[in-house]
């Protein structure tokens, strides 16, 4: 790794579930640093653990063994109250089915991490802020004539890109992306990566999943998880480095 600051670190992290009587280990021990800046690709097949490890890094679920540490503090052992406000305002999530919510417009939709993580007088308060950002994330994504749209009135890029503008309303350190293309077609796909290309140049982290070579080759840096266990990501073409760290 470089001089660069480490702002996200999984180190020996360990993730199993149980299934009936059976335990299926999901990451075997997987240590991992992403610098602050950079565009991390996670590459691996189908039941790799990939987006496990992406859930864990973003909060949004708990090690077994092993610590994920932001800016140098251990995630898991901030009261719980904490940990959900530093998921709220520290990680930005990005995923395959865009999870917007049908009965919202895509404003509103782009609005929920900003309510959800207000009281109700500072949502008052901030409102009109609040309002200028999301459509400000809006128009610059292409959607500022779709504002009052609901999610089944677009096109699957389009709901990404309200997915990716939802992502960045409360200006996260970083963005989780799990497999933002693989719901869409291949032309749609290089259109959402374009943006999170344009994203890293302005100096956004983020950190990728996918089982697809042609989108990890767009990333900065590459590694390979396979059965729950990194490794060097060798990729035949493109800017990817398949160093790790």
């Amino acid at each position: 790794m470089s001089n660069m600051q480490i702002i996200l670190e999984a180190k020996n992290v360990q993730k199993s579930y149980q299934l009936g009587p059976s335990v299926l280990r999901v990451l075997g021990g997987v240590s991992l640093r992403v610098e602050q800046g950079e565009f991390l690709a996670i590459i691996g097949s189908s039941g790799s653990g990939k987006s496990t490890l992406l859930h864990l890094l973003g909060a949004l679920d708990r090690p077994d063994v092993g610590t994920i540490r932001y800016q140098g503090v251990d995630i898991f052992s901030l009261p719980e109250a904490d940990r959900d406000a530093l998921r709220n305002q520290a990680f930005g999530f990005v995923f395959q089915f865009y999870h917007l919510l049908p009965e919202l417009n895509v404003l509103e939709n782009v609005l929920l991490p900003e309510m959800t993580g207000a009281s109700v007088g500072q949502w008052f308060s901030g409102r009109a802020t609040a309002l200028g950002r999301a459509r400000e994330l809006l128009a610059i994504l292409g959607l500022g004539q779709r504002l009052h749209h609901r999610p089944n009135q677009l096109s699957g890029g389009e709901r990404q890109r309200v997915a990716i503008a939802r992502a960045l309303m409360n200006k996260p350190a970083v963005l989780l992306a799990d497999e933002p293309t693989g719901n869409l077609d291949a032309r749609t796909g290089r259109e959402i990566l374009s943006i999170l290309e344009q994203l890293h140049r302005d100096g956004q982290t983020i950190v990728l999943v996918t089982h697809e070579q042609y989108v990890a080759q767009r990333a900065q840096r590459v590694v390979r998880l396979t059965d729950g266990v990194l490794e060097a990501a060798h990729l035949e073409a493109g800017r990817a480095e398949g160093r790790v760290s």
